[in-house]
């Protein structure tokens, strides 16, 4: 049995329905994967524009062939019986369930792979400023070590027994702890006595720590010792000064005694909102993980709390072991035993680790909430589907039983249709005649321009743009009638949203026998992305010069 004309015009409708859809969900998603600088996304965009704009032409060329069946068709044909409702009911079914499971599946992937990326940018971030920090302690010491005027006063007072270079000496040596904010200063000789501290530091220094203080120090160069906790309990970042005489020898040491909580230890603090995001700083010591901060959800930890190093799910442990390489994401357990992943990186001359980690119970609570909006999005598109069939079958019955008026009845349906292609989409849709007065303005058009479509229709570009720009905008239709094809270029215009560069996709639009009877176009918004470009121009050309 032949199909009904009607039927024609709403397989297509369905088949263009589907396509948008797809197009819609899936288009700028695929664009953000796919594109990862603003030339590539400038091609991207104008792919899109033009198969778009490819699939509505061969849309539109599909639903004037079947009006013209249906306006050639006998009146008979259109007795024909509908077909069931089932039938197509189960296509959207097969369509839509796949797809919202295939997006709330895409969802949970973006949003690990985008939470990895702020894991893996703040490690960076947080090592980079525990480098720095130590970096710069070691500089400013490191000119101190060169400074002749230390080592001049305190051989004047050693060997000439100099009062006077004595008390230079112990001036110079609180002055460095005052500007390096140091809490104090001791000034060991060369078989770990102590000479002198600074009147402020009263914590007693044993016999451990002034043995591994000259050890580091016959390197001769800048060191640091620590973190520790001394026996009064108090945690210590040391930093080591050896100044040799003239025959390369150890002569003395400075002791430099900092307090780090406020400094380096306190980098747990998480640079956004986050219930479990934590950063954790944590070194190897013999057969255990040592946590050198205090960490979110166990205050005043500082080299306090351990950790077995042969724990198998222990996400610090694992990085520690050299189980994984650093700067990659990492799945395990926290000292909570809560399951984690986190991205781990060395502190360069160090033999610190960092981790920047967080609750996977926290990443699933945020894909889980956006993956229930699709899931209900997902049903309400079904429920509208199936609604949709029901009213189309409701149409093709009122179209069976209006039979002698179906030529009207299918032209309206026709402009509806091309309504809905117009309309569906995120660009402006419109087309002119050869005037350059508008016959078509989708929705879209309505929202950049401030216009409805009534006030728009039969008026010319100069009704909506500033008489500059739109004689620019007619000079570009007059100029694509003359050449008879296809273009596309950059057009700037001010709209009810400011000023906008849009990517404009022009033609000439032709009648049945082929003769040019106005102008056609789709104009994307890509201001966005003209702006990343000229960014990315001028930053070229300043690395240039």
């Amino acid at each position: 049995m032949n199909k009904n004309p009607t039927q024609h015009v709403l397989t297509i409708v369905f088949i263009y329905a589907v396509l948008s859809a797809i197009w819609i969900l899936s288009s700028d998603w695929l664009i953000e994967v796919v594109a990862s600088s603003p030339r590539q996304l400038a091609l991207a965009n104008t792919l899109k524009s033009w198969l778009f704009l490819l699939m509505s032409s061969l849309l539109l060329y599909w639903l004037i062939q079947r009006l013209q069946v249906i306006k050639e068709a006998p009146q008979e044909s259109l007795l024909h019986g509908i077909g069931p409702i089932w039938l197509p009911a189960l296509l959207i079914a097969l369509f839509v369930i796949p797809l919202t499971i295939t997006l709330i599946y895409s969802t949970i992937q973006e949003k690990k792979i985008s939470e990895i990326s702020h894991l893996q940018a703040i490690s960076d971030l947080k090592s980079e400023y525990v480098d720095n920090w130590l970096e710069e302690r070691h500089q400013d010491l490191r000119f101190i070590q060169f400074n002749s005027a230390i080592p001049t006063a305190f051989q004047n007072w050693r060997q000439n027994s100099d009062q006077n270079a004595f008390h230079l000496l112990s001036e110079q040596l609180q002055e460095i702890a005052h500007v390096g904010e140091f809490e104090g200063v001791t000034l060991l000789d060369r078989s770990g006595i102590s000479l002198w501290k600074s009147a402020n530091h009263h914590a007693q220094i044993d016999a451990a720590t002034i043995e591994a203080v000259l050890r580091l120090a016959d390197s001769g160069e800048v060191e640091h010792f620590g973190p520790y906790r001394n026996s009064q309990g108090e945690t210590h970042l040391d930093f080591i000064v050896p100044f040799r005489n003239d025959k390369q020898a150890l002569e003395f040491v400075l002791f430099l005694h900092m307090d780090p909580t406020d400094q380096i230890l306190s980098i747990s603090e998480w640079p956004v909102p986050s219930k479990s995001g934590e950063v954790v700083l944590f070194r190897r010591d013999g057969s255990e993980i040592q946590f050198l901060n205090n960490l979110k959800h166990a205050p005043n930890s500082a080299m306090q709390l351990r950790w077995p190093l042969d724990d198998e799910t222990l996400l610090a442990a694992q990085l520690a072991r050299g189980d994984w390489a650093m700067a990659h994401a990492v799945e395990g357990k926290d000292y909570r035993n809560e399951s984690v992943f986190g991205v781990g990186r060395r502190i360069p001359g160090t033999d610190w680790f960092l981790l920047a980690k967080k609750d996977w119970s926290e990443i699933y609570d945020e894909a889980i909430q956006d993956s229930v909006w699709m899931g209900f999005s997902g049903l309400f598109a079904l429920l509208m589907g199936i609604i949709g069939l029901y009213l189309l079958r409701q149409r093709q019955q009122l179209a069976v039983a209006s039979a002698t008026h179906l030529a009207q009845a299918e032209r309206i349906q026709a402009l509806n249709l091309l309504s809905v292609i117009a309309d569906s989409s995120t660009d402006a849709i419109y087309a002119k005649d050869l005037q350059g007065r508008y016959l078509l303005f989708n929705r879209q058009a309505e929202i950049f321009t401030g216009k409805s479509k009534d006030e728009a229709l039969k008026q010319d570009d100069r009704f909506l743009f500033p008489p500059h720009q739109a004689e620019i905008v007619m000079n570009n239709d007059r100029m694509l009638i003359h050449q008879n094809r296809v273009i596309t270029l950059h057009e700037e215009v001010d709209t009810q949203l400011g000023p906008v560069t849009f990517l404009a996709t022009k033609g000439p639009l032709k009648d049945e026998s082929g003769e040019v009877i106005g102008t056609f176009g789709v104009s994307r918004d890509i201001t966005e992305m003209h702006m990343l470009e000229q960014e990315l121009r001028e930053k070229e050309s300043r690395l240039r010069t």
